[in-house]
């Protein structure tokens, strides 16, 4: 472990295991990537850990299905029916996605009473710069 500025820094095998399990970049379980890495999947979990104690800022990791269930619930606003429709699951299975989601604090209250939709032409009045 390093120390910069007083931070803890994630060694290298701590960051190649948050970068081959975390949600937003190659999303795999524990066991993918342990297998990926040539490692157990107890050194996977390990390496986790310790990352979470040094940069809880990139937790919690969600499954690649938990990350499709939560965009699809909160941003895409779609029913428990809908997703489990389209997800080809049950609709107890998505209602367990979602309780998971909350008891990681991913989900804080229900979805937006509507789905959040963007259209160009309404939004342009609204920006002020543009890139």
């Amino acid at each position: 472990m390093t120390v910069m500025d007083g931070q803890k820094c994630l060694t290298k095998m701590e960051a190649l295991v948050v970068q081959k399990c975390h949600h937003g970049l190659d999303g795999l379980s524990s066991s993918d990537a342990a297998t990926e890495l040539g490692i157990t999947h107890q050194t996977v979990r390990m390496h986790l850990r310790s990352a979470e104690e040094k940069a809880p800022q990139l937790f919690p990791i969600l499954t690649p299905k938990q990350a499709r269930v939560l965009h699809m619930y909160t941003i895409e606003g779609m029913s428990v029916a809908m997703i489990a429709e389209i997800r080809d699951i049950s609709e107890a299975t998505v209602r367990g996605y979602l309780r998971r989601l909350r008891n990681k604090g991913v989900l804080h209250d229900d979805r937006p009473s509507r789905p959040l939709q963007f259209d160009e032409n309404t939004m342009s009045q609204h920006v002020v710069k543009k890139w």
